[in-house]
């Protein structure tokens, strides 16, 4: 069975209104280019901006039936 990743609540607002989006330049333009699944109830992703290549980490929670 597959385990449901949900986002914090605030990211969850932001991408609600507009994405998740680079706190320096404001571009929503945010990659993946590291997951960190080591630990069993979260996943950590580490973020890149495509446009001024400022990084950022989100926190995300895994909830299990």
């Amino acid at each position: 069975m597959k385990e449901k990743i949900v986002l914090s609540e605030l990211q969850a607002k932001q991408q609600a209104k507009n994405g998740i989006e680079c706190k320096h330049c404001g571009c929503c333009d945010l990659r993946v280019y590291h997951t960190d699944s080591s630990r069993r109830s979260m996943v950590v992703r580490y973020r890149k901006c495509r446009h001024c290549g400022a990084t950022c980490t989100t926190v995300e929670r895994v909830i299990g039936k």
